[in-house]
């Protein structure tokens, strides 16, 4: 399903997308968590990889995610924030979209 949601301007960088997340991966419970329904904005500029950054991957058969690059030894894999989730190594994204610099939550008012 396409839609439109209004983005400030100002806070779009050129040749940012704006990806909506699925899924708990990236939910480590904490404030800043990336979370399922969240809008992640992706700099498509930024593709070199960065211990410790956030990405919007493609990785072979299951699509487009949103992981975080960690150092583990001499090896980088893109790592769930979710420990219940799994990782993968880095040389096995087929493509690497953009550096996640943004992200907009969406919370249930009641």
């Amino acid at each position: 399903m396409e839609y439109t949601v209004p983005i400030r301007e100002d806070v779009m960088r050129p040749g940012a997308v704006a990806f909506e997340v699925h899924g708990d991966s990236m939910d480590d419970g904490s404030a800043e968590a990336i979370r399922n329904g969240d809008l992640v904005l992706v700099d498509t500029s930024l593709t070199d990889l960065v211990p410790g950054k956030v990405y919007l991957v493609e990785l072979p058969g299951q699509g487009l995610m949103v992981k975080r690059l960690r150092r583990v030894g001499d090896a980088l894999w893109f790592m769930s924030d979710n420990p219940i989730n799994g990782s993968f190594p880095a040389e096995d994204a087929v493509r690497v979209v953009g550096q996640v610099y943004g992200r907009i939550s969406f919370g249930r008012v009641n």
